[in-house]
């Protein structure tokens, strides 16, 4: 009985990862029309200082056509008067199935209060694995925040989406795991 729960629950696992491929995310961000008609009508999430954001980008999320392509978001409004650094954190999906396995890579494009483009930033990510070998491994970047920024959109770009991703493994050959790109994944904001 306990081998039959077991072998259930862990069909049940592979089922629901198999809706969730960058292919099939590739073809509905393409076909899906851009939710808004500029940066300024985005529906912004406030973030302040200390304060953390997790959130799964994908089909279920709105898609706009920034300037590099369409992309699933995540529309931040930056509302503490002394932010200085967006960490952002994006998690390995399906990475029980590499062969399924996908992270979203993030670029952060930073808005003054009229919504005017800043700068737009392909941050360098380093791996940050669980504390004493419990939790989640992801990606990080810290992001300085210009000083006239009051918004930022998580998005991405065919470019990031091309990067390539790893972190070590010591069960895999070469001591690294490399795991695709995708349109979709799950991100973590916090405003520092």
């Amino acid at each position: 009985m306990k081998k039959i729960i077991i072998a259930l629950a862990l069909g049940g696992m592979l089922t629901g990862c198999a809706g969730f491929l960058p292919p099939q995310h590739d073809a509905l961000l393409a076909s899906t029309a851009s939710c808004c008609n500029n940066l300024s009508s985005l529906p912004y999430r406030d973030l302040v200082v200390g304060q953390r954001i997790r959130d799964s980008l994908g089909p279920h999320t709105p898609v706009f056509s920034f300037v590099e392509g369409k992309s699933f978001f995540l529309p931040l409004h930056m509302v503490s008067p002394d932010r200085r650094t967006l960490v952002i954190r994006t998690y390995g999906q399906n990475m029980l199935y590499n062969r399924n396995g996908h992270v979203f890579v993030p670029r952060i494009t930073f808005l003054t209060h009229e919504h005017r483009i800043i700068a737009s930033v392909a941050p360098d990510f380093t791996v940050q694995g669980p504390r004493f070998t419990i939790g989640e491994s992801a990606w990080r970047a810290d992001v300085p925040v210009p000083q006239t920024a009051e918004f930022a959109v998580v998005h991405s770009t065919p470019k990031e989406r091309e990067r390539v991703m790893r972190m070590r493994d010591s069960d895999q050959a070469g001591g690294y795991l490399y795991t695709r790109t995708g349109p979709a994944g799950e991100v973590e904001v916090e405003l520092q």
